[in-house]
């Protein structure tokens, strides 16, 4: 079953702002994001946590294969790009 992207966005957004919680709060915040990360899991019926977040992984960086990809947020701007091991010369 797959997942809708918008869930594993929510699930990383929170894991991102749990990491900034005091150390009174944190435990539990990690906790609940590992708990549903093996929900998820299960419910995608992926063996297990991790092999759900390496799938969550290569799709968020899937567009790169094409070329780059350039963000932007107000006046700031990222571009990124791929580079392909296998095509460099060695010096």
């Amino acid at each position: 079953m797959p997942i809708s992207p918008s869930v594993t966005a929510r699930l990383q957004d929170y894991r991102r702002y749990a990491r900034t919680l005091s150390s009174m709060s944190k435990p539990d915040a990690l906790r609940a994001v590992e708990i549903g990360m093996q929900n998820l899991a299960a419910t995608a019926d992926y063996p297990d946590p991790l092999r759900l977040e390496w799938t969550m992984e290569a799709d968020s960086v899937r567009d790169l294969a094409s070329g780059s990809v350039t963000v932007e947020k107000g006046t700031w701007r990222s571009r990124w790009r791929s580079t392909n091991a296998s095509s460099r010369s060695l010096p």
